[in-house]
């Protein structure tokens, strides 16, 4: 099983300059986005605030990879707000065997916030 968690990167902004309204449509577009693109096997979730989490069944690194990157690029393509891009950081962990519930999602996590490091709008993977 693979886990990609994402964060939608500045979306504070977004809803301190164009309204919570606006910033629940991104929401709301996002999920929608998710509940379309992932496998009927999978799960996508929401966190809270702009945090998702989407669970592979059956998927490695280097699948989990691919769709993570798949995921970013689609979200920079949704047209959800007028006059700007909606991007989002994240990070991939892969299932280990001596992972516990909370190790593989701190994985996820610290990858993703080295997306935000580096930047924002990319994917931090597993390495293959």
């Amino acid at each position: 099983m693979t886990l990609i968690a994402i964060d939608l990167d500045r979306f504070k902004a977004i809803n301190d300059t164009l309204g919570h309204e606006r910033g629940d449509h991104v929401l709301i577009g996002i999920s929608d986005f998710f509940r379309n693109r992932v496998r009927t096997s999978d799960k996508a979730l929401r966190l809270g605030g702009e945090e998702f989490l989407v669970l592979l069944n059956n998927a490695d690194a280097e699948s989990g990879n691919r769709l993570a990157e798949e995921l970013r690029q689609g979200i920079e393509k949704l047209p959800l707000l007028p006059d700007r891009t909606v991007t989002a950081s994240l990070g991939v962990a892969t299932l280990r065997e001596d992972d516990s519930k909370a190790s593989w999602m701190e994985r996820a996590d610290r990858h993703m916030y080295q997306g935000k490091d580096s930047g924002r709008n990319c994917v931090i993977g597993e390495e293959i």
